[in-house]
């Protein structure tokens, strides 16, 4: 089984035609790069496999809930929250509503320490960095443990340490079996993935890197 199927997917914003009768299927522990210009429709496609979207037409399919990873945001001065508690917001999908356990909170503690956060853990996030923000939110993503991982353009700006530190998130996780899809225009993260689809006009290309 596919770990995510776009099947004929079609979707329109109110100014244009996004993405037109697109096909593509992910297997399970493959590393896949969406790459085009800005408003090509990549993030348009994390967010149909991420279910926050709906195509207009056609089905999007995903084994799994995917763990979805969005660009680094500004995070409201009203809205109180830790480094801590926004990871995590990570295991909501193995809680059920039940308080953190054991499992859960290591989840938590290990992916902070993956991305460097650790002695960040009590800030608030409207105190960090874009780039503190951007490695808190894959920490989140990181903390879910999905065998579906998608990451929208999550080096863009970022300190050569911070990329570092991701590609060596991204790396682990192919290699316990996770899909990753993620977005980029980064010509060396795009030179590490096992395939390259090119999106424009509407349409998916797809590019094989050996």
């Amino acid at each position: 089984m596919d770990a995510v199927r776009f099947s004929n997917v079609g979707y329109a914003y109110p100014d244009r035609q996004v993405l037109s009768g697109v096909s593509l299927a992910f297997a399970p522990g493959t590393h896949t790069v969406l790459t085009g210009r800005n408003g090509s429709g990549k993030s348009t496609l994390l967010a149909m496999a991420a279910r926050v979207l709906t195509p207009d037409s056609g089905t999007v399919a995903t084994q799994a809930r995917p763990a979805y990873v969005i660009q680094h945001i500004e995070a409201p001065d009203s809205m109180p929250c830790t480094v801590r508690q926004a990871v995590e917001m990570g295991r909501w999908p193995h809680r059920r509503g039940r308080p953190l356990r054991a499992a859960d909170r290591q989840a938590v503690t290990d992916s902070m320490e993956r991305m460097g956060i650790t002695e960040l853990a009590g800030r608030q996030l409207r105190e960090l960095s874009g780039g503190q923000r951007q490695r808190t939110l894959i920490a989140q993503g990181l903390a879910q443990e999905s065998p579906i991982l998608l990451l929208d353009e999550p080096t863009a700006g970022l300190d050569a340490e911070a990329h570092h530190l991701i590609r060596a998130a991204v790396a682990a996780e192919l290699r316990r079996g996770t899909t990753v899809l993620e977005a980029s225009h980064d010509a060396a993260d795009i030179g590490r993935a096992g395939r390259v689809i090119t999106l424009s006009g509407g349409q998916a290309t797809e590019t094989s890197i050996l």
